[in-house]
């Protein structure tokens, strides 16, 4: 059975995490828009924007109340200019490698040679800064401009991808 977005707030408020990856803001009520911004801030549950053509400022989120749990300012420019293709180098400065997102081997020089070879990103969405308070993981050093973004939001967390998973 295909399911869609919960559509009351008891279910939603159910979940633990919303993963939002390059979806349209017309799928989502604004009532959806607010249970999930309560999910993270009152619940403690956490938030994940991926990047596409329908995320962030190209796609319009930085005129919702999602706004406020996304750890960057997005770009507003118009939605052909929000996103950009090109071969992005991830830059993964050695201060941030020792936080929990990047643990991905239980030896630190494993994790660290896992992502000296990670490949190039195929592209992301343009986004203006971390918000502050947010911690950058990771950042496109030519536009000095954070990638993947980490902040608090009231009793939770959210995370801002701003690369398309799919590419």
């Amino acid at each position: 059975e295909a399911r869609g977005y919960p559509s009351t707030r008891k279910e939603l408020l159910a979940y633990d995490v919303v993963i939002c990856s390059d979806i349209n803001r017309s799928i989502f009520s604004d009532d959806q828009l607010e249970w999930t911004r309560q999910l993270v801030a009152e619940n403690g549950g956490g938030f994940v924007m991926i990047g596409g053509y329908t995320a962030f400022g190209a796609g319009g989120w930085d005129k919702t109340v999602w706004e406020q749990l996304i750890p960057v300012d997005m770009a507003t420019a118009e939605k052909e200019k929000g996103y950009v293709w090109e071969d992005i180098k991830v830059d993964t400065s050695p201060a941030i490698r020792r936080h929990p997102i990047w643990h991905l081997a239980e030896d630190d020089a494993e994790s660290d040679r896992i992502l000296e070879a990670h490949p190039m990103f195929k592209g992301t969405n343009l986004v203006n800064r971390a918000k502050p308070g947010a911690q950058v993981l990771a950042y496109w050093e030519k536009k000095d401009m954070p990638l993947i973004c980490v902040q608090s939001y009231g009793k939770g967390r959210s995370m801002a991808f701003t690369s398309d998973a799919a590419g």
